[in-house]
């Protein structure tokens, strides 16, 4: 359900990159994405051009 990384990790954007990854892994296999992590939900939120990504069935409100 979330984005975890181990605390000795913490502040090194590693959250970040793995979300962007896994984005990019949707663009390239054309996939759309459905999020229950609320930081995915922030970076989407972000970084408006994973948008177009977004599942519209299954989504969470936030």
């Amino acid at each position: 359900m979330h984005t975890v990384v181990r605390e000795k990790f913490e502040g090194k954007r590693l959250a970040g990159l793995l979300t962007k990854t896994g984005l990019e892994f949707a663009i390239t296999e054309g996939l759309k994405v459905v999020f229950y992590c609320p930081f995915v939900s922030s970076y989407i939120k972000r970084h408006p051009e994973y948008e177009e990504l977004v599942s519209t069935s299954g989504v969470k409100n936030e």
